[in-house]
């Protein structure tokens, strides 16, 4: 469990994870959470190709809306349209659940370090990614989860790489963003 301020320091090596965490502050303004109205994407700059965005359409449905191109690039998978619950093995799928009711209940962040994207060559990519909730409107549950990825290694080949599973990680840790942290 971190704060915003720990966050930032932890970041100094993860150049697209800092670019939105910057970017999430500036939306958020005086707000805990920010709006999808106050949203400029460009705001992201070069972190806008490690970026993601799920639309929470219920606890079984994420539906990526934006697919960052590095992980497609990194995984072989184009993940616009798709489940996010349908991408993942069926023996992580209730832990991920459970780190993103915790994260879209409290309305606090999640930063997860080395995680891994399994391919079918063998080959895995690690990297680190930064997560927080946006909401539509106020007083509202998050309906977006914005999350941003830093590359922590790869193969040293990426020739058409094919995806095969993305397991969990325990190397998380909650962000209080004004809400504390889930229990």
């Amino acid at each position: 469990m971190t704060s915003i301020a720990k966050l930032t320091k932890q970041l100094e090596r993860r150049p697209n994870c800092r670019l939105f965490l910057d970017a999430w502050l500036k939306w958020r303004g005086e707000s805990p959470v920010p709006m999808r109205g106050n949203i400029r994407v460009e705001d992201l700059r070069s972190a806008l190709a490690a970026t993601t965005i799920w639309q929470i359409e219920g606890q079984d449905k994420f539906t990526v809306r934006l697919g960052s191109s590095l992980i497609e690039e990194w995984s072989g998978e184009v993940r616009r349209g798709k489940n996010f619950f349908d991408l993942i093995s069926d023996r992580d799928k209730q832990k991920w659940k459970s780190r993103f009711s915790a994260v879209l209940d409290t309305s606090c962040g999640i930063y997860f370090q080395g995680n891994e994207i399994h391919l079918q060559n063998g080959g895995v990519v690690t990297h680190d990614t930064l997560m927080f909730p946006v909401i539509r409107a106020c007083n509202e549950k998050p309906s977006f989860l914005y999350h941003c990825a830093d590359l922590v290694d790869r193969p040293m080949s990426l020739d058409h790489p094919q995806f095969v599973d993305f397991p969990l990680k325990n190397n998380y840790e909650y962000i209080d963003i004004g809400y504390g942290l889930p229990s």
